[in-house]
């Protein structure tokens, strides 16, 4: 499974309707009701893939320089949310 590469970027219309698109101008959400909780969703899911990318970095420097014993709880809770990103965990 694959996603559409980020940054993704949140944008408001004059209607108060999110979107959320790509740096290619690809569309990834939109929501009509413009509620807070809506847009508050919709600026998390544009944050995601910087959010999954940071993970990722975080985990592997971890893995490599971390107290292993310490360290590995976070280690696995952060590789468990990444697969879960991936589609790889439900």
């Amino acid at each position: 499974m694959t996603y559409t590469p980020g940054p993704w970027s949140f944008f408001e219309d004059e209607e108060r309707q999110g979107h959320v698109y790509s740096a290619n101008n690809c569309k990834i959400h939109e929501l009509f009701e413009g509620t807070e909780r809506d847009r508050a969703n919709a600026i998390l899911i544009a944050a995601a893939p910087e959010l999954l990318e940071a993970l990722e970095s975080i985990a592997d420097q971890l893995e490599r320089v971390g107290d292993s014993r310490k360290d590995r709880p976070f280690v696995e809770s952060a590789r468990r949310a990444i697969a879960k990103a991936k589609g790889f965990e439900s």
